[in-house]
């Protein structure tokens, strides 16, 4: 790793304080298995190997790797550390672990086999006992992940004292900010940027998590940041764009990539006055060897911009960029930052917006319209493939990879702002990319579940490449099939308001042949879907779904329509299958004339799954008895309803994930309230999306706490965050 000082402008006194007591490394060693001695001190872990805690342990060489493992890292505590009363941090683990100092235990988040309670997405802090500290010490952390990403991944890594811990505890409040990081994108690089550090955490050179199995996308930055003896005024999207500014007492610092030029290069830009007297630096450390960096000062009036770039060579396609362009176009363009702006405030003129919206309203809605931009990758990437895909959530999400599902109600929603090209381009994207690989699959109870038929909706997520992935665990692959019914909507919508002839002209074989008939093959004989793994992602054998019939019944009726719409023989066919399916949904699924159970097997409130507030898509998707509107979402809410000031839960009898608040569900049950007429039920919902997002730099998230409310899960949502928050506008 490299280490570099750079003298950004004769300093102005900006920066951030130093707060941690002490900070440990990145780099930690590890070894997986699981053996007592592993967290002894004295314990000889010369031959394991190094990997770093920011990451999970499969982007580093351990692809696939489920179970046990352990890290382990040696430091020196100076006498001040020595008597000082304090808490150790040591990131977010993904799921379980038990952490050791000098052989003894100081804590444990999540609960070990046989009865495991996974708490991926907890940050862990811990406090020492008193004495415990040596001038010489070794940390030891027992991890066990059951499926999936697995091991140490984000966070911070440090000892705290009291004071900060209590400081900490202040940013976890139900009506405060929760969620202080900031990325900005092209599509093409990402940066990231933490407000509690006032520093760029990383900088990636694709905005999604891997390639393919063998290479995981790794930050060529980390820890980017200032020295100086202050800390910012403000940060902010300046404008509700992609660039995010931050504020000091004398300059203001903008950190963005390009969406006016066509390049892998991350900027930070240095604004100050020409009489500025003072220093500052901008340190860079943990750096990438291939990373390549350059400036350039520009000057206006009394005023003086230094601009930094920051990009690397990718290996992948042997592509050394050269910067004298863009070293020119800095030079020569002192109003790039305002053609960067004046870029995304054009789209944000140019777009369809609903009848009416508050101000705060309006503000989320434009920033939601930055994030869809910045989470689609474009056509000038150097992957074939990659082009025109939607990640789930944009980093530092862990979701920053493309689902059929997220992506489908992104699609909707630029279709909706009148987006065309961004929509077809992820369109193009779903119609080029490498599926098939689960035509056919035997599980391990002796079951077919493969599609059976030629099919072009992943069954789950892709790869960068534009590669089908699924997730995987013990209990298998997951084989979806809720996206083939979304993807059809997305289709019918996009056709219905853009006219785009030449789109269906090219791709109506791929679409009825590969998806349509493809889901009409995966009808069961009772006439529902059959048993897959869902919205939530079960696994196999998985169950018959409520969510899954549902979006089929929407996709081949839409599709259908949209056939007898160009007068095309045969559209009926997927009409008629689609309002057999819907009349399935009512006759299967529907108990006692009063609400929609989440899956067929279940059969009793104490049942996992009995309840899954996705059903709530079925108000969404036909028209329905308001009665049976009322009573399930009374069910719903005494079951499902944190509070009468909070949202939704996504199933009742779940797990930690499971329990958290949904806010994905709470835009899409606000949307059906209002189709049902209960006005101030959904504006109160939705209400409280906005004034969380308010506080919170007009991010919508994956979770709420259930406990305290703060932001949890991925940050910024896509589809799941910004699609329906747009939906929902519109449909209002």
């Amino acid at each position: 790793m490299n280490k570099y000082v750079f003298l950004l402008f004769v300093s102005c006194g900006i920066g951030v304080i130093n707060s941690q007591v002490k900070s440990l490394p990145n780099s930690w060693r590890f070894q997986t298995g699981d053996k007592p001695e592993y967290s002894n001190t004295n314990y000889n872990d010369a031959g394991w190997n190094e990997i770093s805690v920011k990451d999970f342990w499969e982007k580093q060489g351990y692809s696939d790797y489920d179970g046990f493992a352990w890290y382990r890292q040696s430091f020196v505590a100076d006498k001040k550390l020595l008597k000082t009363k304090l808490f150790l941090v040591i990131g977010k683990v993904d799921d379980v672990d038990e952490t050791f100092i000098n052989g003894v235990s100081i804590g444990k988040t999540g609960s070990f086999p046989p009865n495991v309670s996974s708490e991926w997405n907890t940050q862990r802090i811990y406090a020492v006992p008193e004495n415990l500290l040596k001038p010489n010490n070794t940390i030891a952390i027992r991890v066990y992940d059951g499926g999936g990403p697995g091991g140490i991944y984000s966070g911070e890594f440090t000892f705290i004292d009291e004071k900060q811990m209590n400081e900490m505890k202040k940013n976890t409040v139900v009506k405060g900010q929760s969620f202080f990081n900031l990325p900005t994108t092209n599509g093409l690089i990402a940066g990231v940027y933490d407000e509690k550090t006032a520093s760029i955490t990383s900088i990636y050179p694709h905005i999604y998590q891997a390639i393919d199995s063998a290479k995981p996308v790794k930050a060529f930055v980390q820890n980017l940041s200032p020295i100086s003896k202050l800390s910012p005024l403000e940060t902010k999207y300046l404008q509700n764009t992609h660039v995010i500014r931050v504020k000091y007492k004398s300059a203001n610092v903008y950190y963005y990539s390009s969406f006016t030029r066509n390049e892998k290069i991350f900027y930070c830009l240095v604004e100050t006055k020409k009489t500025c007297k003072d220093g500052y630096y901008l340190q860079l450390k943990d750096s990438d060897p291939s990373v390549l960096l350059d400036s350039v000062v520009t000057e206006k009036g009394d005023k003086l911009r230094k601009y930094y770039l920051f990009s690397y060579k990718d290996e992948s396609t042997q592509l050394a960029l050269d910067y004298v362009e863009a070293r020119n176009y800095c030079h020569n363009n002192y109003d790039f930052l305002e053609n960067e702006i004046k870029y995304m405030k054009g789209i944000f003129k140019k777009v369809n917006k609903p009848h009416s919206m508050s101000k705060a309203e309006q503000d989320i809605f434009e920033q939601q319209i930055t994030f869809l931009k910045m989470a689609q990758v474009r056509d000038e990437a150097t992957l074939k493939y990659s082009k025109g895909q939607i990640i789930a959530s944009l980093p530092p999400g862990i979701w920053n990879i493309s689902w059929v599902r997220d992506a489908s109600y992104a699609v909707r929603a630029l279709t909706l702002l009148g987006l065309h090209e961004e929509a077809k381009s992820a369109l193009i994207f779903w119609m080029k990319a490498d599926v098939g690989q689960y035509k056919k699959y035997r599980h391990t109870d002796g079951k077919e579940y493969g599609i059976n038929s030629d099919y072009k909706v992943s069954v789950c997520r892709y790869y960068g490449n534009g590669k089908e992935e699924s997730d995987y665990n013990s209990d298998g692959p997951n084989i979806e099939l809720d996206g083939f019914g979304l993807v059809l909507t997305a289709v019918s919508e996009y056709l219905n308001n853009s006219k785009d002839i030449a789109f269906f002209n090219e791709y109506y074989k791929t679409i009825k042949n590969r998806i349509a008939e493809a889901l009409l093959i995966n009808i069961d004989k009772n006439g529902l879907v059959r048993p897959e793994s869902g919205a939530w992602e079960r696994h196999l054998p998985g169950k018959q779904y409520s969510f899954t019939s549902i979006t089929a019944a929407k996709g081949l009726q839409d599709w259908g329509n949209v056939l007898q719409s160009y007068k095309i023989d045969g559209g009926k066919k997927y009409s008629t299958a689609g309002k057999l399916l819907e009349d399935m949904i009512r006759s299967k699924l529907i108990v006692d004339s009063s609400f929609i159970k989440g899956c067929l097997e279940s059969s009793a409130d104490s049942v996992h799954e009995y309840l899954d507030a996705s059903s709530y898509e079925y108000f969404n998707s036909f028209e329905y008895s308001p009665k049976l509107f009322s009573l399930h979402h009374d069910k719903y809410s005494k079951q499902l309803k944190l509070s009468k000031d909070r949202g939704f839960s996504r199933v009742n009898k779940g797990d930690w994930y499971d329990k958290q608040e949904w806010i994905f569900l709470d835009l899409r049950i606000a949307s059906s309230l209002n189709k049902y007429n209960h006005f101030a039920e959904a504006k109160k919902l939705f209400g409280h999306v906005v004034k969380n997002a308010q506080l919170n730099h007009n991010i919508i998230p994956e979770l709420y706490n259930e406990k305290t409310g703060a932001y949890e899960g991925a940050s910024p949502m896509v589809g799941f965050g910004g699609g329906a928050y747009i939906m929902y506008l519109f449909n209002k």
